[in-house]
């Protein structure tokens, strides 16, 4: 009669499901090592996915059991990142439905010595905060700036930087710019910048070395392979693609931005997955109450439509709890109610 039960379960979980994929990686991803990737699949009315899933990346190496098991909704991945950067599709199927989703994996810049910027030109009011302290300083030209240095450009002024490889950073009025990592080896150059205001134009020479230089602002990381990227940062952001290839990542999703042609985030797009979570949280928490409050009527119903509903007594008190923050409280309760099945006789 449980088997009754739990295959009512997965009928309609079947009948309903049509896939939605989110999925969480780390920040930085970095060729050669591993990484953590959370999975989470869900329907179009909160229902979270329970089952297996087989998930293919196009490089590198899923080191967790493959089909993935699916604990009410989410799987979290171990992943062996290619020892070559660049980017990677995962492939996603259950159910019959195939998803899909793009990692951008690094170099490995944590084994590169760290190098720096050279103020190649400016004009104007322009001063650098140097890592660790709090105030601000003219600068000089052929000044460097290194990790962890701010430079402020203010208004009717600019600044040229350059960088290991002659990759050059074309800085705005009203613009502040936070160097983040800037190091190379001798095949290539690794550059973080960061946005805090205004505008930059990064200029990547594409011939010399394997330039890899990312933007990051407001929540959105911008990554070039060459050669010209332009980033805006104001009431929202502007992404330019001016010439090469350009990736944008915002709050888990991987874009291609397209030759010549821009990207806005608005405030509103900004917040748009933190309040999918948000939702999908919701959505879990009122589908909880649901199944528990239901779950013992249906399952009286169902006995009683078998003719089991005196010989078979189950104390569904027992059962009827908040589903457990370990996500495992379901196949628990099904299990425990096939295991009293057996003792009264049952077959499995």
């Amino acid at each position: 009669m449980v088997k009754a039960v739990f295959t009512f379960f997965l009928i309609f979980a079947a009948l309903a499901f049509s896939m939605k994929l989110f999925y969480k990686v780390p920040e930085d991803v970095i060729a050669g090592k591993k990484a953590q990737i959370i999975l989470t699949l869900m329907d179009d009315f909160g229902m979270l996915y329970m089952g297996d899933a087989e998930v293919s990346p196009s490089a590198g190496e899923i080191l967790t059991r493959n089909p993935v098991e699916f604990d009410m909704g989410s799987a979290m991945l171990d992943y062996e990142a290619p020892r070559k950067a660049g980017k990677v599709d995962f492939k996603v199927k259950a159910q019959g439905e195939s998803l899909s989703f793009s990692v951008e994996v690094l170099p490995d810049y944590t084994s590169m010595k760290e190098q720096f910027f050279e103020v190649k030109d400016f004009g104007g009011y322009v001063s650098v905060k140097r890592k660790g302290k709090d105030f601000y300083k003219p600068v000089s030209s052929g000044e460097r700036l290194f990790e962890g240095d701010q430079l402020q450009v203010l208004e009717d002024s600019y600044a040229v930087l350059e960088g290991p490889g002659g990759n050059e950073i074309e800085i705005a009025p009203n613009s502040e710019v936070l160097i983040k990592k800037v190091r190379s080896d001798s095949k290539t150059v690794f550059i973080r910048i960061e946005v805090v205001k205004g505008e930059v134009v990064s200029k990547v020479v594409k011939e010399m070395f394997n330039t890899v230089l990312l933007v990051d602002s407001q929540s959105v990381t911008a990554g070039v392979r060459g050669t010209i990227l332009g980033v805006e940062a104001s009431d929202g952001l502007s992404i330019r693609n001016y010439e090469g290839e350009v990736w944008v990542r915002t709050n888990g999703e991987y874009l291609e931005l397209p030759q010549m042609k821009m990207m806005r985030f608005g405030k509103e797009t900004l917040g748009k997955f933190e309040r999918a979570q948000k939702e999908m949280m919701r959505k879990f928490n009122e589908m909880e109450k649901d199944i528990m409050s239901g779950f013992e009527e249906q399952a009286r119903q169902l006995l009683s439509n078998f003719g089991m509903e005196e010989s078979f007594r189950i104390d569904m008190r027992q059962f009827v709890k908040p589903l457990d923050k370990s996500l495992k409280s379901f196949d628990e309760m099904i299990n425990s109610l096939r295991k009293r099945w057996r003792k009264r006789g049952g077959n499995r």
